[in-house]
């Protein structure tokens, strides 16, 4: 890991955290102008936010979050688990603020297609069930015809 995340937590929080991150419960992460935001899942889900400094992503400025024990002014494992996920990302090569990301901008040729493609495959790899089925529910609800190109494909599913 990037960050050294063991100065910043005991070791039963940082412990916990890597837990949560392991178990999935990140999720809506967001990444703009040095700001982390995500929101992890215990108990109940809970806001993270993290600032880093513009010279170096690496150093953390300053943590916020919504849990009591962060309201308490302690470091918390919502932020070890939310901090877990940012560097997976970062380390898988998903950008959060690269311009030429393929995800970013319009794929006109077909290797660009291509490697769209590819790029949403490894984002949606990287998203919890949770987030994916919430998702795809706001689009399909949203839009009639992608509505019935999924159900016909998922009722041609049941049907063999």
């Amino acid at each position: 890991m990037n960050i050294a995340l063991k100065c910043l937590f005991s070791t039963g929080v940082h412990d916990r955290g890597h837990d949560y991150f392991l178990n999935g419960a990140v999720h809506d992460i967001k990444y703009s102008n040095n700001e982390l935001k995500a929101v992890v899942s215990g108990s109940k889900d809970y806001i993270v936010k993290i600032v880093f400094s513009e010279d170096d992503e690496n150093e953390i400025l300053d943590m916020d979050y919504t849990c009591p024990y962060a309201c308490d002014g302690y470091n918390c494992k919502h932020m070890v688990a939310a901090l877990y996920k940012f560097d997976e990302c970062r380390g898988n090569g998903l950008s959060f603020k690269n311009a030429t990301d393929i995800l970013l901008r319009p794929a006109y040729t077909k290797d660009d297609l291509a490697a769209r493609e590819v790029a949403i495959k490894k984002l949606i790899a990287y998203a919890d069930n949770k987030t994916v089925r919430s998702f795809l529910a706001e689009v399909l609800a949203s839009d009639d015809k992608l509505y019935m190109r999924f159900y016909n494909i998922i009722t041609e599913l049941w049907e063999n």
